[in-house]
């Protein structure tokens, strides 16, 4: 009997290879799947409602960033009680109001602190550090003695004309008021000189109106003499603790929007003269929220385009279709001319 040179390499390419016990698993199962394929997609689109849901009931998602350290290490316990002894440090939003005038500042804060206070759903606490009712009626406490005498001497000169404003607060009782001017030359309750500045301030503002502008006239600046008020005159601050929901990805929008709103609504805008600006611990956190929106889209449209790249370089096509099998010799390890030389 002769053999075939060939067939010892024939045997050892035909080799068949011993499949494991989950490699028989996983192959019963794509082929019991590709087999009922409309049962497979309908109980696993089934799957995904039930789990969809389930997550929906049972996981929930908290932007609270007191909560992604452990309250129980020493230092978050100081804290906690730290924040506790001094609950006006913590989630917080701080009010900037800037106006040209100093009576435009302060008409912008004591309106949106009174709208906020109307709004305990969404504000647990309104202050105003440098105003309100008590500053209204004991703030000349606060200045020193020589300050209080010049503020007190100035009005008692501006006596006459704070009256016949307060009769008539139309243009005809503001030209009476000036007519107290010269009474007071005449009196030699002061000098002309004396009414230069707050004059030459008024005649600015009149100008603007009769050019069709919006004049930033200020009562105070005229009575003190004309002179410019302070930088710290023109801004004022309101402290609000907003009710916070971490279940949203901004916890404190809600408040903030309100704020913005009411500003708007009530006129306080940059045309107005006024500014107004929000800061403080909640607006810091919520910008940084945004940013894990911003851009989520494009983020989403890139990954899916890499997926799909790396589907293609790994199979050469967009879908996964039939793997087309080769067809497979049959082993030989005699061949057939030699079976037939060794039988005769």
């Amino acid at each position: 009997m002769m053999i075939n040179s060939d067939s010892n390499d024939t045997v050892s390419e035909n080799k068949t290879v011993r499949r494991g016990p989950i490699t028989r698993v996983i192959v019963a199962i794509v082929v019991a799947s590709s087999r009922h394929a409309i049962p497979v997609l309908l109980l696993g689109a089934l799957l995904a409602i039930a789990a969809g849901w389930y997550a929906a009931n049972h996981f929930a998602i908290t932007t609270d960033t007191n909560e992604f350290i452990s309250p129980s290490l020493p230092w978050r316990q100081r804290l906690i009680a730290f924040d506790k002894a001094f609950p006006q440090r913590t989630d917080s939003i701080v009010i900037v109001i800037d106006g040209k005038t100093p009576e435009s500042a302060e008409a912008a804060a004591a309106q949106i602190a009174a709208r906020l206070e109307a709004r305990p759903d969404l504000y647990k606490s309104v202050e105003r550090p440098d105003g309100g009712p008590y500053f209204n009626k004991a703030g000349l406490l606060f200045l020193p003695v020589e300050d209080v005498k010049q503020s007190m001497g100035e009005l008692m000169r501006a006596q006459p004309f704070i009256a016949a404003l307060a009769s008539d607060r139309s243009l005809r009782g503001i030209m009476d008021a000036f007519g107290f001017v010269n009474r007071g030359v005449r009196a030699k309750a002061g000098t002309l000189e004396d009414f230069d500045r707050p004059i030459a301030s008024f005649s600015g503002a009149l100008e603007k109106i009769l050019a069709g502008q919006n004049p930033f006239f200020s009562w105070r600046g005229l009575f003190s003499g004309g002179e410019q008020p302070d930088k710290h005159e023109l801004r004022r601050f309101i402290n609000a603790k907003p009710v916070l929901d971490y279940a949203a990805l901004e916890p404190g929008e809600v408040p903030s929007t309100f704020i913005r709103q009411t500003a708007a609504e009530l006129g306080f805008t940059p045309a107005n003269g006024v500014r107004i600006r929000l800061t403080g611990l909640v607006p810091l956190a919520d910008e940084e929220f945004s940013t894990v929106e911003e851009g989520a889209g494009l983020n989403a449209a890139i990954t899916a385009l890499i997926v799909l790249f790396i589907i293609w370089r790994a199979l050469s096509s967009l879908r996964i279709g039939r793997h087309k099998s080769r067809p497979v010799r049959k082993p030989s390890c005699l061949s057939t001319s030699g079976s037939k030389r060794a039988s005769s």
